[in-house]
């Protein structure tokens, strides 16, 4: 079974800086798909919360944030052949993205990475 590597980051990025990070990302996936062959990507903008546990077993919908805080989260997904491919294209983002990217993010983002399994 060809098991494909999965990378998942999660973004806090300052709230004045959001369209800034959204223009970022979509150029960076225009240049990913010019350099390389995903699986798949995919980005999540955090715009609702769970209002409590017993919500949830009531079948009702979640609720829309209200008002930023802190930061605005972000959630990218993206999928590729294997690890070497993945650190391959992940040095050539870091040289061209890392330094701009770094101006729009409250904290350095999050990432886990493994092999897709389903």
């Amino acid at each position: 079974m060809n098991r494909s590597f999965v990378e998942v980051s999660v973004y806090q990025v300052k709230p004045d800086m959001t369209k800034d990070f959204e223009n970022l990302i979509s150029e960076m996936k225009d240049y990913l798909n010019e350099i390389s062959d995903f699986n798949d990507f995919k980005v999540m903008k955090r715009t609702h919360r769970i209002k409590d546990y017993d919500a949830i077993k009531n079948g009702e919908p979640p609720v829309r944030l209200k008002r930023i805080t802190k930061s605005v989260k972000y959630v990218i997904y993206w999928e590729l052949a294997d690890e070497n491919m993945h650190g391959k294209v992940t040095q050539v983002i870091f040289g061209k993205y890392r330094k701009r990217l770094n101006k729009l993010l409250i904290v350095p983002e999050d990432k886990f990475l493994g092999e897709r399994i389903i």
